[in-house]
């Protein structure tokens, strides 16, 4: 991880404490999420990222604290295909809901690969995989792993309730579209759970069905989506 860099993912200039943002817009709320869910806007946030910035914000009524992308994956954490994997950076936050506090922890792998053009030719493929745990007296509460080519990861998200796919969004409001996902969707058996906007300040949308306790489990893993830094 940098020491430190300004939020949004499309950099233009780069230095030892970053500053970078392009305007890259708002996401293209999905129709059907906007009709079922409560937003949680995204407070507090500063611009910049990194070890020696305070990363703090809130999420609607949550809180995240702490944030440290100096976190050691290795120690015994594990989700999905990460109890074998070397992971390349992590970083861990506090997720607090009123009286009661998570821990979150995110980590990634990436693997580069070579795929076949046909004639001889070949290209270079980067794979990411993330994986990230929310974490309460009681265990771990929720997962979300999520795999794909360069950014455009999608997978799984898993409560203590239930299983839910989550597929990257790219599309911009006004029609335009990103090369990178701009926030990702959540659904069950095709029925809207939520989603999140990753560009900043980032914003995240709940169903109104959604029960409290799972509520804050996936408002969890949502903030550790907000806080992933993508690999240039």
């Amino acid at each position: 991880m940098e020491s430190g860099r300004r939020l949004g993912w499309s950099s233009c200039i780069a230095t030892t404490l970053v500053a970078v943002g392009c305007g890259a817009g708002h996401m293209a709320v999905p129709a059907d999420i906007a009709a079922s869910s409560d937003v949680l806007a995204v407070s507090g946030r500063s611009g910049w990222s990194g070890s020696l910035a305070d990363e703090s914000y809130r999420l609607g009524a949550y809180r995240v604290e702490d944030v440290d992308r100096k976190w050691n994956s290795t120690s015994g954490w594990s989700v999905a295909r990460f109890s074998q994997a070397k992971t390349t950076g992590g970083y861990r936050y506090r997720f607090v809901d009123g009286e009661s506090t998570y821990v979150g922890k995110c980590a990634t792998v990436t693997r580069d690969s070579n795929a076949e053009l046909g004639s001889g030719l070949r290209i270079g493929v980067t794979s990411a995989t993330l994986g990230c745990s929310c974490e309460g007296d009681g265990g771990t509460l929720a997962t979300a792993a999520l795999e794909g080519r360069g950014n455009a990861l999608s997978g799984e998200l898993a409560t203590a309730e239930g299983k839910y796919v989550i597929t990257a969004l790219f599309e911009l409001d006004g029609g335009l579209r990103q090369s990178q996902p701009v926030g990702y969707r959540v659904d069950a058996q095709g029925e809207p759970v939520g989603a999140v906007e990753v560009l900043s300040p980032g914003r995240a949308w709940l169903s109104r069905e959604l029960p409290d306790p799972e509520r804050a489990q996936a408002s969890c893993l949502f903030a550790g989506l907000l806080l992933y830094h993508p690999d240039h």
